[in-house]
């Protein structure tokens, strides 16, 4: 709802003295305007400041007033705002010596000297507020003539703040889905937020809920009793799988009009798990069964249970749960580190085997297919030699006829 009150630098300038004739003069002190400093100066009839709110409680000034403001919404105040003199700095001894009557209002400094005009002579009153913790009304009433002096630091204009977004009823918001996943998260604009006043957070909590696991084929029960909170089942159904489950499964919500607010009830949910062996396998070894089995589990951030809004730090308890499932993480983390490990160093053993045995077959092999060069070139050599003794044979006895044939022709 926005101000029809204008802003103090619209009516007065900042360290120059106005004059008023009689009547009542409104301006306000939009919050978050600084160093606010007001001086009147009576002159003859009592004239007095009044500090308001704007659902009608006098924060500072005298009760009963000189002259009672009217509370109505031209002058700035909520809807059914009524006077409520109970504010902290009401009728105080008069004291005109600075720092005055000082009180602290909602983390900021107040001051006022108070309004005490018995002779019916001139008098100076003050005022000072160190920041204005919301947005006041000031009003000066009374029937005689003054003057009045106003300095300051920084005066807010209307569209710097959030009367625009006042509320003169609660606003309630509440999730219908339980645990994280209903979590309620506001963003925006500061002053709208806090213009929209929520003064109680409860914070969410993920249900609690029991397993019993069953053999589908048997009947028998595997495991029982283990309880759990969000939506992670880990290791329960088997120890090398994780189940996420929805956490509005077999929750049952409803409205209650004598409670305006939601009612949860549980109930139980059972479903049916296929388990099947999907391990990467390795054929290591040459003969059927020679084979490794390589089983890996999700070691995402999705995985390990550590993606949004499931960890949480906004109170003691979600801190202390989000710290509990990062140590499972890191525990699952090294658990699978060391089967990689253990995977690893039993591949190199089984590379190392297979290379012997390879190198061991191609030795067998070039004994098969290789030529022994010394035996060989032995053979080469012996068949050589008969080879020429054959031929130097073959010449002799080709020369034996015509030895005989010489012979007889010298006869």
């Amino acid at each position: 709802m926005s101000l029809p009150v204008k802003p103090i630098d619209e009516v007065l300038t900042n360290g120059v003295t106005a004059s008023f004739t009689s009547g009542k003069v409104a301006f306000a002190a939009i919050k978050g305007s600084t160093d606010v400093f007001l001086h009147l100066y009576d002159i003859s009839q009592p004239d007095s400041i009044q500090i308001f709110t704007r659902d009608g409680v006098l924060l500072a000034g005298i009760d009963p007033p000189e002259e009672m403001v009217d509370f109505t919404e031209a002058n700035g105040f909520l809807p059914g705002a009524t006077y409520q003199p109970t504010g902290p700095l009401v009728n105080p001894a008069y004291n005109n010596v600075s720092p005055y009557s000082q009180v602290v209002y909602k983390g900021t400094e107040m001051a006022y000297s108070g309004s005490d005009n018995p002779g019916g002579g001139n008098l100076n009153e003050y005022f000072f507020i160190k920041e204005s913790p919301e947005d006041l009304l000031v009003f000066v009433t009374g029937n005689g003539s003054f003057d009045i002096t106003a300095t300051w630091t920084e005066i807010k204009k209307q569209d710097e703040y959030s009367s625009d977004y006042s509320l003169s009823a609660p606003l309630i918001l509440r999730s219908a889905v339980p645990g994280n996943d209903g979590r309620i998260n506001l963003s925006g604009d500061d002053d709208l937020l806090n213009a929209l006043g929520f003064s109680v957070v409860q914070q969410s909590r993920e249900p609690i809920r029991e397993v019993l696991v069953k053999d589908a084929h048997s009947g028998d029960v595997t495991s029982s009793g283990t309880v759990f909170s969000g939506n992670m089942v880990v290791g329960v159904v088997n120890p090398g799988i994780d189940m996420s489950i929805d956490p509005s499964n077999a929750v049952n919500v409803r409205w209650s009009d004598e409670s305006k607010g939601f009612i949860l009830s549980g109930g139980d949910m059972s479903f049916v798990v296929h388990l099947s062996d999907n391990k990467t396998v390795l054929q290591t070894g040459a003969n059927e069964g020679e084979k490794v089995g390589l089983l890996f589990s999700d070691s995402t951030a999705r995985g390990l249970g550590l993606l949004p809004p499931s960890p949480s730090v906004l109170s003691k308890d979600l801190a202390g749960g989000t710290l509990s499932r990062i140590d499972r993480a890191i525990n699952t983390v090294s658990t699978e580190r060391t089967r990689l490990g253990a995977y690893q160093n039993r591949l190199e053993h089984t590379i190392s085997n297979v290379t012997v045995a390879s190198q061991n077959l191609l030795e067998s092999k070039s004994r098969i297919k290789d030529l022994d060069m010394a035996k060989e070139m032995m053979n080469f050599t012996k068949i050589n030699i008969l080879l020429q003794s054959g031929t130097s044979i073959l010449a002799q006895a080709n020369q034996s006829p015509d030895g005989v044939l010489q012979l007889l022709k010298g006869q």
